[in-house]
């Protein structure tokens, strides 16, 4: 039997007939396994998994009733925890408008599907997070890109495309430890995007993985100020551990059965033994504590990372240190390709980050000497290490230029 690709080839959907490979997936690839220090994905700190605690709570729910390993409809019981989770952000919703997903990705492709058809308009930033371009891959969209300013998304600008008509049937935002910039929208700028979305009836789609990931004072979340035109998404991965692949929405109740139509024809049901293992490790009353210790340790590695890109990179390299999430966005001279610098790096330390063309939304959007760096899952000696290292690569690269 023929392995010959090409034997299928008119049979595929149009949006993956030329498929672009994932940029993480080139970066695992390239560095051949031999990755010794990771700044590339947003991975938490392996070594402040709960573990002894997830571990009761699994082992209870192994030894309880058989159910917990049947096909099963959401948790109840975890709904009514994130409920209680979400008042700590300054959101008041009922068990009723939670909608749990497999991950915040999840979320945001059930939401895509939701509102999206063929040819319609979206408005996103020129730099954004590359899930929101993979979920809406699929439909042929008129993309309206936006400059991201010191305070989040350009307002002026934004209002200027609705004055002139144009109606995107949502504008995605993720307002806290912005993925990439690592910036945090003001609340001022908060309010003005929301009195946006309601003057002309456009969802916004909060997508919040980082906001309980803050290093100063928080910031309320969109869906604080308008529970009607904000539709927000989050998940665990970031805050106890992506593996357990549990996420949830925040939806008007009207909107359940339609995303659980969706939903059902993706994969039937979540990972309800996840979830129920999740629920009683949160009735344990151990988040607050661990999160605590998050934003504790977090802050440090934040830190350290700070200290190194001043000692070792470059005087003249521009970032900002962020107050939330897990990534510094630097922006080197403007002859250093950080493509390049990523092969040099993989191939000479086993070094990895996250160009800054990998966030671009569009082709026009120039990125070519920016870079992403996580700075939560190394430690601080991998950390100074590996920033002493980059430093000193682009320093050869700025005088070989």
């Amino acid at each position: 039997m023929s392995d010959n690709i090409l034997f299928y080839e008119d049979k595929y959907a149009n949006w993956v007939r030329n498929p672009k490979q994932n940029i993480i997936q080139q970066i695992l690839e390239a560095g051949g396994g031999n990755i010794k220090i990771s700044f590339a994905l947003g991975l938490p700190s392996s070594h402040l998994f709960p573990i002894s605690t997830l571990e009761k709570s699994m082992i209870n729910c192994l030894h309880e009733d058989s159910v917990n390993f049947q096909y099963a409809p959401p948790s109840k019981e975890l709904k009514k925890q994130i409920v209680s989770i979400m008042k700590e952000r300054g959101v008041f919703c009922r068990e009723e408008q939670i909608f749990l997903t497999t991950g915040g990705q999840e979320g945001i492709s059930l939401l895509a599907k939701l509102f999206l058809n063929q040819n319609d308009q979206v408005i996103v930033e020129k730099l954004i997070y590359p899930g929101l371009m993979m979920a809406i891959k699929q439909f042929k969209l008129d993309v309206i890109t936006v400059n991201t300013r010191d305070s989040g998304i350009d307002i002026n600008e934004l209002e200027q495309h609705l004055k002139t008509g144009v109606r995107p049937k949502f504008i995605y935002i993720i307002a806290d430890g912005h993925n990439p910039l690592a910036i945090n929208m003001p609340f001022s700028a908060r309010l003005k995007l929301v009195a946006l979305a309601k003057k002309y009836k456009i969802p916004i789609i909060e997508d919040d993985p980082y906001g309980f990931l803050y290093y100063e004072k928080p910031t309320l979340p969109l869906r604080s100020i308008n529970s009607d035109w904000v539709f927000y998404v989050s998940t665990f991965s970031k805050i106890l551990m992506p593996s357990l692949k549990v996420g949830w929405m925040i939806v008007p109740e009207s909107l359940i059965d339609k995303l659980n139509i969706i939903k059902e024809a993706r994969d039937l049901n979540t990972v309800t033994l996840s979830q129920r293992v999740l629920a009683d490790f949160l009735a344990r009353n151990q988040l607050d504590s661990h999160l605590d210790k998050l934003r504790i340790e977090y802050k440090t590695q934040r830190d350290t990372m700070i200290g190194a890109l001043r000692k070792y990179f470059p005087q003249n390299i521009q970032y900002k240190i962020p107050s939330n999430g897990m990534f510094i966005w630097v922006e080197l001279k403007n002859n250093i390709n950080t493509c390049q610098l990523l092969h040099i790096s993989l191939k000479k330390y086993g070094i990895a980050f996250m160009p800054g063309e990998v966030f671009a939304s569009d082709e026009k959007v120039k990125t070519i000497n920016a870079m992403r760096l996580n700075f939560t899952y190394c430690n601080s000696e991998q950390i100074i290490e590996g920033i002493q290292k980059l430093g000193g690569l682009i320093k050869d690269l700025s005088k070989a230029a």
